[in-house]
């Protein structure tokens, strides 16, 4: 059974994906799209802000795990590899969320909303997926 700091870490990480998820759908149905106002042509724009959000708890979430997975290792590789994943990991990850969203804001669509989306939540599940896979066959016995 896993400690319950771990299950606790565990619950913490899985929000991030989750934020991710709702980010996800948010830029896939448009709602952070720059919106004008008459009022002396300011324009509102959600997406920075959003992303950047998101990248900071994509990346306090995979240092975390690093740091987990990293205690569990024995390899110097292994570590070096996961410090540089738990870098460039969630910057990649949103600057991917991000080139969807612009391919997206170009070809406004609702099959393209749909499309982009659905790539956004396949990434999202796909690196979930490794996540888990990585607490699982390193976990002790």
């Amino acid at each position: 059974m896993a400690p319950p700091s771990l299950t606790i870490w565990d619950a913490v990480a899985s929000a991030a994906y989750v934020f991710a998820v709702c980010v996800a759908f948010a830029l896939a149905r448009g709602a952070l799209d720059p919106v004008g106002f008459a009022y002396y042509g300011v324009a509102a724009e959600w997406r920075t802000p959003v992303l950047l959000a998101l990248l900071a708890a994509l990346q306090v979430a995979w240092i975390g795990d690093a740091i987990v997975l990293g205690r569990r290792l024995k390899g110097a590789a292994q570590r070096a590899l996961l410090v540089v994943a738990a870098i460039a990991g969630p910057f990649m990850m949103v600057v991917g969320l991000g080139q969807l969203d612009g391919w997206r804001y170009d070809h406004r669509s609702d099959v393209t909303n749909v499309a982009a989306g659905g790539a956004m939540m396949l990434m999202i599940a796909v690196v979930y997926a490794v996540r888990r896979w990585a607490f699982h066959t390193t976990r002790r016995a």
